[in-house]
């Protein structure tokens, strides 16, 4: 039996699970938000790019929701900035009064529950408003 490739993922750390006192579906809710803004705030990025949710395994600690990032086209892939410099760059652009914009947008956001993510480990819909 031919094993199945795992996708390939950039993750994307949401900077602010404190600020949100690590409520995890909130926390879901809000990185829903930012795969809608992520593909606005960086368009250099390949417009076939797909951003997922995913169940982020933690070998330090317990699994938290983030967004992964994967192209099918390893180039693509390629062209993306590092984990450590896309984190340092999104963390920047959430400023307080981003985070509650950010905040205020996840009331229009049906987005799927943590312990559902964590059951299913990656969720490839797409953004589903209210």
């Amino acid at each position: 039996m031919k094993k199945e490739k795992k996708r390939g993922y950039l993750p994307i750390e949401f900077p602010d699970y404190d600020k949100l006192n690590w409520d995890m579906d909130l926390s879901i809710k809000c990185l829903d938000v930012l795969r809608i803004k992520i593909p606005l705030w960086f368009p250099e990025f390949p417009k076939n790019a797909e951003y997922d949710l995913i169940s982020y395994e933690n070998p330090f600690g317990a699994p938290y929701p983030v967004i992964g990032i994967h192209c099918e086209d390893e180039n693509d892939f390629k062209k993306l900035p590092s984990f450590i410099d896309l984190f340092d760059e999104i963390e920047e652009k959430i400023t307080d009064e981003v985070l509650n914009e950010i905040l205020e947008a996840t009331k229009n956001i049906d987005s799927i529950t943590w312990e559902k993510l964590k059951e299913i480990g990656t969720y490839s819909e797409s953004v589903k408003l209210k």
